[in-house]
């Protein structure tokens, strides 16, 4: 009996791995940055970092597509995680027993099983589709509301907090410890 696989998922990546750090680094000091630090905001500046930023750092370790051919596990239940672990324990040092090989068909049977409980969606058809969904996703319920203060007294409330301490100290007079 088969069972259908997941289907490879592509990623892209990056991998520093064999960069020369110190040729990259001489070409970062190399590149005119001034463009940068002319632009008016920090969003413009930002932009413009990546501008420069990406192209080297592309020449130095471009991106790559890698196939990530199986993403998640099989679903499996305490039952087969038990079964597993008795598996991992009946394996000698001289290589598989009876007893590891038959572990080992009651593990890959409880695996096709668990399996084929969590496809049930199928068999339960479309009205079903939300049950089977939500216990994935959670509830609403523990959400907690996001606050109602904006990115911008955010940031001049952490802004302030130095000077508003060094006024504070100021205020009451040198502090001398005893």
């Amino acid at each position: 009996m088969c069972y259908a696989r997941s289907k490879p998922i592509t990623a892209e990546c990056r991998s520093l791995k064999r960069v020369n750090q110190a040729e990259f680094i001489d070409c970062l000091h190399r590149a005119d940055w001034q463009h940068v630090y002319r632009q008016p905001s920090t969003a413009h500046q930002w932009q413009g970092f990546l501008d420069l930023f990406i192209p080297i750092l592309d020449s130095f370790a471009p991106i790559k597509k890698v196939k990530i051919r199986n993403p998640t596990g099989p679903p499996i239940t305490d039952q087969t995680r038990d079964l597993m672990r008795q598996r991992r324990a009946a394996r000698g040092p001289g290589g598989h027993t009876d007893e590891y090989r038959a572990l080992n068909r009651a593990v890959r049977s409880a695996v096709r099983r668990d399996a084929r409980e969590d496809v049930s969606l199928a068999e339960d058809g479309p009205q079903a589709v939300y049950k089977h969904v939500r216990q994935h996703i959670g509830t609403s319920k523990n959400a907690r509301a996001s606050p109602t203060v904006s990115a911008d007294s955010l940031n001049e409330y952490f802004v302030g907090v130095g000077p508003r301490v060094a006024r504070e100290v100021a205020e009451r007079g040198v502090c001398s410890t005893r």
